[in-house]
This record gives structure tokens, C-alpha cells and sequence, in this order.
């Protein structure tokens, strides 16, 4: 069997404590609606608050689109309408107005809805600078799928590309881009690709996400039967480099039977972490964690959420800035805007 490598596991542990919640904007969010008409539009995401605008300035190629009108009311409206890439090999996005050497969550977006009325699911690599990303694969109609990444850009502008690895159109519906604290999230190489983000509240069909979560980090709701769930109302001193939101840390989940122990114990009036800085693999991809058992503990284990990653490789190295400064002139001066092959690194 072929070995899985490079998890990174992280955990969130707190106690109830009180704390304040300071404002949140969208400073330094960019939020693209892939294919949005009138190119001048923006709108505010109900469910989210979060402001959205077309992607027309940050790309030179593609065919606009919307998904089946049938299926626009069970999503949020960022996934309505879509860019889809007929003609060349590989196409980009131009990401500019960023901050170099700022670690950013990357999000692109892809929900298929039939736009093409072709019934025919697609497929392509998504790559970031010069890096393969991952490679998309549609698994159903209304199938909506999300792909984060952190990572930590080396100048002021990035290049999100689709690449074309089958018979197939490349499409993608919205790409989003919201900086990290650099001091968050660290791993010795690489970038970190989500694995899986989860909390435990009451409602199995909870979501947590922007405004609620100030960097628009999804979280979602895992139940089961061999844990008990305790909650408070009060708030929560959540003054850490994560910044955890309030809703994710409200809720912890206790062993149900009460009988294990803890390894660590959270302080009293603040956010505690536990991660692994490196990378770690199995041969079957399988992992596991387990809270060990302390001669003198009193309380069950407890814990409030987690974080996994896999550690993406990005050690190809972008073209040198002047290069690019050359090149782009090359293109503009000679009005290679729409010309395909000049697309990428």
C-alpha cells in the first residue's frame, strides 16, 4: 500500500473564562465571485456578511457562466455563477495588492451545477505559483467542494492557476484569499493544505465560519456517541495567534464515560495549544491520538476542537521579480493580454 505522508495535526484546548471580542472587518480579504456579471457588481453574502466582487480584473481568459437555476437556492450565491476555461492548457489568476511574506488562507470553490447542461462532471489540477495544489475532481452535480491552503506568499502578488488534465472544461466558482498571523500555523516546511477542521457543538448540522470566525476558517460539526458534551453561555478570553471565534471554543467534549485522564492541564484563563511542528506519516494512512492517562489528575480530558493538514510541497521556486516585471511589459507592449500560452509562471 502506498504510504501517506506529511500530516500535521493540530489541537485547541480552553477552560470558561471571560473575555472581550473585539470588531471584525475584511481588511485584506479578497473575495472573487468567478464569473460575476455586470463586471462591476458586488454584493454582500447573506449567511456570511462577507462582501464579494467579479473576478474580471484578476484574470485575462474564460467564459462566464451560472449553474442550474434549480439549485441556487440551497447555496450561498458566491456559487451561483462560474468561470469556466475552454481554450488553452493552463489558466491563471493574477493575484495582486497582497503583502509579501504574509501567510494567507487560499480558497478556491468549485460547484458544478450543470451549467453546461452536458451532464458531464470535470476534472483538473489546481496549482499555486509554480506548485501543484491538487487535483480536482467533481464528484456530483450539486456536489459544492471547497480547497484551502495555507501559505505563505514571497511577494506582493500570487498566480492561482487551472490546468487542464483531461477532455474535460476546467471551471472554478470562487476564489477567496484572507491573511493569517504569521506567528499561527507553523510547520517546518511546506505549505498546509486542509485535511479536516472540527468542533463539537449540539447541532450536527452546525457550521461555523466568517463573521463569526474573523480569518473565515470553516469549522465543522462532529457528534458522537462516546463523548458528552458540556457548553457555556459566557464568554471566552480568546486572545491567542489563532484567534479562535467564540462559537468553536463554547463548546467541549468529555470521554462519556468519564473514566480516562488528561496528559496536560489548559491554564486557567486562556486558550491552550497542542501541535506537531512536524510532519509525521503511516504506512496505511491511518492515525490516531490519545490523551494519557496522569497519576493525579481529577477531570476527564476535554477538548474544544482540531485542526489536521497535510504539508504541501512548494519548493519550486516562482520566476525572479525582475523577470516577470520584463516579461509583463513584453505583454503588455506588444498587447499579449489574451494570448493563452502566456498565462502562469
Amino acid at each position: 500500500m502506498k504510504t501517506r505522508h506529511w500530516f500535521l495535526l493540530l489541537l485547541i484546548l480552553t477552560l470558561t473564562v471571560f473575555g472581550s471580542v473585539e470588531a471584525q472587518t475584511q481588511a485584506g480579504f479578497i473575495s472573487l465571485d468567478c464569473g460575476l456579471v455586470p463586471t462591476t457588481t458586488t454584493y454582500t453574502e447573506k449567511s456570511t456578511n462577507i462582501t464579494y466582487k467579479s473576478d474580471a480584473d484578476y484574470v485575462d481568459s474564460g467564459l462566464v457562466g451560472k449553474i442550474n437555476n434549480a439549485y441556487m437556492t440551497q447555496l450561498q450565491q458566491q456559487t451561483w455563477s462560474l468561470r469556466s476555461f475552454r481554450d488553452g492548457q493552463r489558466n491563471c489568476y493574477n493575484l495582486f495588492d497582497l503583502t509579501a511574506n504574509i501567510k494567507y488562507l487560499i480558497r478556491a470553490t468549485f460547484m458544478y451545477g450543470n451549467y453546461d447542461v452536458l451532464n458531464q462532471l470535470p476534472s483538473c489540477d489546481l496549482r499555486v505559483g509554480a506548485n501543484k495544489w491538487f487535483s480536482i475532481k467533481i464528484t456530483g452535480v450539486t456536489n459544492s467542494s471547497s480547497y484551502e491552503i495555507f501559505h505563505v506568499v514571497t511577494q506582493d502578488d500570487l498566480q492561482v492557476c487551472l490546468v487542464k488534465t483531461g477532455p474535460t472544461t476546467p471551471f472554478i466558482s470562487s476564489l477567496e484569499l484572507r491573511p493569517l498571523n504569521n506567528n499561527s500555523y507553523n510547520t517546518q516546511s511546506g505549505s498546509l493544505m486542509l485535511f479536516a477542521r472540527i468542533y463539537f457543538p449540539s447541532d450536527p448540522s452546525s457550521f461555523v465560519r466568517y463573521d463569526e470566525d474573523i480569518h473565515d476558517r470553516g469549522w465543522t460539526a462532529l457528534t458522537d456517541n462516546e463523548t458528552t458534551l458540556i457548553s457555556t453561555d459566557l464568554p471566552i478570553d480568546i486572545s491567542s495567534v489563532y484567534d479562535m471565534p467564540q462559537a468553536v471554543m463554547k463548546t467541549v467534549v468529555i470521554p462519556a464515560n468519564g473514566s480516562n485522564t488528561c496528559y496536560m492541564r489548559p491554564p486557567k484563563i486562556s486558550v491552550s495549544t497542542i501541535f506537531n511542528p512536524s510532519a509525521v506519516s503511516s504506512s496505511n494512512g491511518k492515525f490516531s491520538f490519545t490523551f494519557t492517562m496522569t497519576g493525579n489528575s481529577t477531570l476527564p480530558p476535554l477538548i474544544n476542537a482540531a485542526e489536521i493538514y497535510t504539508v504541501l510541497d512548494v519548493t519550486q521556486l516562482g520566476t525572479d521579480n525582475d523577470e516577470v516585471s520584463a516579461m509583463m511589459n513584453i505583454k503588455k507592449t506588444y498587447g499579449l493580454s489574451r494570448k493563452l500560452s502566456w498565462q502562469g509562471d
